[in-house]
């Protein structure tokens, strides 16, 4: 993190881009890095970012897919400017809605969509953010994410999210009563030999096939204390990898 020498902001440093990270409901972290490096576009596609916040997630896709028509909404009006402060920072052309996913209804539909919801324990978090979580999982909870997916979708749209693992299985359900299956999975441990704490997972609009699984760990003793698929992965975006 740096200091802006003029306003005093803080801006959050990737290797291709900056952004303001001070008032966004939620600020950047390791999950919304780690979906936004392992989510993979196709070109010529369409691609929504649920709950932006600072903009992060979708910042990082337009670098790695230039060519792929980005859109991105949150329902709160700070996120909503910080992120359209980001956007124009970075001279990306991502279009953002102010709005309730519950309740948003473009004229187009999406090939891709993308989210870090608020599904993790608050208990984990600083005080200052501990009621923004409360709020944000009672207007976006699982099954009206899911229903804003579903509405918004083509028949071979795709969702990719990070959710933490003991809400795995009540995420995979509540795809099966839309119609999507799961495409790839990825297991994220804290460390080496340590605890599964996320999720990576990818749907897909009546996909039925064989399911695409793997791991990787974040934190090792060797590599510089990071696992080397875990850097591998993101050592497009960190300054230190």
């Amino acid at each position: 993190m740096t200091k802006d020498l003029k306003t005093g902001s803080e801006y959050f440093k990737f290797k291709h881009f900056s952004l303001r990270n001070s008032d966004s409901a939620f600020k950047v972290n390791t999950d919304g890095v780690l979906l936004a490096a392992w989510t993979t576009l196709e070109k010529g596609k369409s691609c929504l970012d649920i709950g932006t916040g600072s903009g992060v997630i979708a910042l990082i896709l337009s670098h790695k897919y230039p060519t792929i028509n980005f859109s991105a909404i949150d329902i709160d009006p700070t996120s909503y400017n910080e992120a359209i402060y980001n956007f124009k920072l970075n001279q990306k052309p991502i279009k953002c809605f102010l709005d309730d996913f519950k309740s948003f209804r473009p004229k187009m539909k999406f090939d891709h969509f993308v989210s870090n919801p608020p599904y993790f324990k608050s208990s984990t978090l600083p005080s200052s953010e501990k009621k923004q979580v409360s709020k944000h999982q009672g207007i976006l909870d699982m099954k009206n994410l899911w229903s804003g997916v579903s509405s918004l979708s083509k028949n071979d749209s795709k969702l990719s999210v990070i959710i933490p693992f003991d809400l795995n299985n009540e995420f995979d359900n509540y795809s099966k009563d839309y119609g999507f299956g799961l495409k790839r999975e990825t297991r994220v441990f804290g460390k080496k030999n340590g605890d599964l704490v996320r999720v990576l997972k990818e749907y897909q609009n009546g996909y039925r096939a064989e399911v695409e699984m793997n791991s990787i760990h974040i934190r090792d003793k060797e590599n510089g204390g990071y696992g080397k698929a875990y850097m591998e992965l993101c050592k497009d975006l960190y300054l230190h990898f």
